[in-house]
């Protein structure tokens, strides 16, 4: 075998080898991570409000509190509020206790579709 091809068959297996291990390694963190945040619904919760908040603070300024974060599920409950009458189903709710403010997002559209004191 000529020298030249056995370098390049030496850094194609090589290249390949370590291609392997470190889509191995990146699949494994995901699933731990994963793993961790279904046994946690606590710690997923406030990821996911931290990641609504951090979209949410791009569109507007935000009181500097943590918010709580509540997606609407079903709109029909919420018929007579007036402050749900643009809402729909998947839309986030910010709650922010301390400054009386609750924000409605669409992560869909990427819009805030109202903001209004809560008492």
């Amino acid at each position: 075998m000529k020298p030249k091809l056995k370098l390049i068959i030496s850094v194609s297996s090589a290249a390949i080898f370590i291609a392997l291990i470190v889509g191995s390694v990146y699949f494994y963190n995901r699933y731990t991570r994963t793993k961790l945040l279904l046994n946690n619904p606590t710690l997923a919760a406030k990821e996911e409000g931290v990641a609504v908040s951090v979209k949410v603070s791009l569109l507007m300024e935000l009181p500097a509190e943590e918010a709580a974060v509540v997606t609407v599920i079903d709109t029909t409950k919420l018929k007579g509020q007036p402050f749900f009458l643009r809402a729909k189903n998947g839309d986030k709710v910010l709650i922010y206790s301390k400054a009386n403010k609750a924000i409605i997002y669409r992560p869909s559209t990427n819009k805030i579709i109202e903001v209004a004191p809560v008492r």
